[in-house]
């Protein structure tokens, strides 16, 4: 199947083309190479945040305080392995994987098992910055850097998060003292952007609820938009959004999906959206499936 001219990223395929091996990653930025036009959203960057860079930082923080260095200032990589082993009851097995991706990652920059502390630090928050600034390029066809078109469409006017504003193509991804962003939370201009849009959503509401349990049917989407409906029905978004701050991530497929722009397919390995893309007449495209994906808005509640 051919490529479309404009494909809109989702989670999933920024996660896979970014964070995946090297072999994944050549076969997407293949895949993209033959693109005239590639966009994103906020809210995808916002999931990247609290997934992927989220666990770098879980590796960071834990290797600090819970891996004591030698005399020398030395520690042992297998013991990320370990602090790995610790996380299984806070993490799901998404967040696992993704780990499993990340400590391999950094020990694959070191040709010895014993390493300086100071320096595996250094290598995670390098490695996040990294990342961040992939999430805004990719490469054309004739080798040079492009920009992926950002869409901000969910964010109030000055409410952008600050990790996500770049200069001369760098994710300004240090605050402060501190070498992670902080968390984001669910962007603010949700309640308004769906508000505008509620006979789109009652659409996909219906197409989803018409749709077998084993056919990509998004049952977390589909009960949280019964949270959001008043008693006569009708959907109050701005009135329930801001009560159920952890479960708005369950719209997020919805929200990537709504804002495709004009012409565009959408580019999801995500089971849920030949769903989404059907109700909301939108093209979707699978592209290059990568074994299994590494994250979505279905599991960035981790």
């Amino acid at each position: 199947m051919m490529s479309p001219n404009r494909l809109h990223l989702d989670t999933t395929v920024q996660l896979s083309r970014i964070v995946y091996s090297a072999e994944e990653t050549l076969a997407f930025d293949a895949e993209l190479a033959g693109v005239e036009e590639v966009s994103t959203t906020s809210l995808v960057y916002r999931e990247f945040l609290r997934t992927i860079i989220s666990d770098i930082e879980y590796l960071h923080t834990n290797t600090d305080e819970l891996i004591a260095a030698d005399s020398r200032g030395f520690i042992s990589l297998g013991r990320l392995s370990q602090l790995l082993g610790a996380a299984r009851n806070r993490y799901s097995q998404r967040s696992i994987r993704r780990l499993h991706l990340v400590i391999g990652a950094l020990t694959n920059q070191f040709a010895r098992t014993r390493v300086r502390k100071n320096r595996v630090l250094r290598k995670l928050e390098r490695m996040a910055q990294a990342y961040c600034r992939a999430f805004f390029v990719y490469t054309d066809r004739t080798g040079s850097a492009k920009e992926v078109i950002f869409l901000q469409g969910l964010e109030p006017p000055g409410h952008l998060p600050e990790e996500s504003r770049r200069s001369s193509g760098r994710s300004t991804l240090r605050h402060a003292a501190r070498p992670f962003p902080p968390r984001p939370l669910f962007p603010e201009g949700a309640a308004t952007f769906l508000e505008a849009r509620e006979s789109q959503v009652t659409k996909v509401e219906q197409e989803m609820s018409a749709a077998p349990s084993k056919g990509g049917r998004d049952d977390k989407l589909l009960k949280f938009l019964q949270r959001l409906k008043a008693n006569d029905g009708s959907f109050d978004f701005t009135g329930r959004l801001p009560k159920y701050r952890q479960k708005c991530w369950y719209l997020g497929d919805l929200l990537i999906a709504m804002e495709c722009p004009d012409g565009a397919a959408v580019y999801s390995t995500d089971r849920a959206f030949p769903i989404l893309c059907k109700a909301l007449g939108l093209a979707h495209h699978m592209g290059y499936r990568s074994p299994a994906p590494l994250g979505s808005s279905e599991s960035s509640a981790t």
